[in-house]
């Protein structure tokens, strides 16, 4: 979808490192401002002045993921891979309004779904760590959920259909806390 707003929200995870290489598991919650308007021309094969204004628009209200991150480190930099499960809640509306076939009658039709959709989600980043608990990082993730179909009725048992497919190619950098382990208590005696 090519959506306009703000997208922005808080991760958390694990990282296990062996040698230089590290494998951990992530989770993330995004809440979002994302909505596209779309303008749909209706189909040829329609007599004039049928369905003659189709338009709607698709909301992304909130987004996540859960993902398995694999990298390997170089000192302070770490280059990864990511791939997991990805959620999205969208809203879509659909309307379109026109002039019967009769010249004078007008008709009016709409469609409005609110689903969560469970899609995928592959990527890659950078991660610099600034000190032992921050770090800052830049990553490109690509999440498709699949697509949404609305079927509004118009009169005379007429219907129009409009397929939107919902993916996203997303640039993203944020910054990371590192929780330290804390250190090993030791007896002495």
């Amino acid at each position: 979808m090519d959506a306009q707003g703000v997208i922005g929200g808080a991760h958390i995870g694990y990282n296990y490192e062996i040698n230089q290489f590290v494998i951990g598991i992530e989770g993330t919650v995004d809440p979002t401002t994302l909505t596209e308007n779309v303008l749909i021309s209706p189909p040829g094969s329609l007599p004039s002045g049928i369905g003659n204004t189709v338009n709607g628009f698709v909301q992304s209200t909130i987004q996540g993921a859960i993902r398995a991150r694999v990298g390997y480190a170089f000192d302070r930099v770490l280059v990864y891979a990511t791939g997991g499960v990805a959620f999205g809640a969208f809203k879509t509306y659909f309307q379109s309004g026109g002039v019967d076939l009769d010249g004078v009658t007008t008709f009016y039709a709409s469609d409005t779904h609110s689903p969560t959709w469970v899609g995928w989600t592959v990527g890659g980043g950078v991660e610099y760590a600034i000190n032992n608990n921050y770090s800052v990082f830049g990553e490109y993730p690509y999440s498709d959920f699949g697509s949404i179909t609305d079927t509004p009725a118009f009169a005379r048992g007429l219907t129009y259909t409009a397929t939107r497919q919902l993916s996203q190619n997303q640039v993203q950098v944020g910054f990371s806390y590192k929780f330290a382990a804390p250190p090993p208590v030791v007896a002495k005696y």
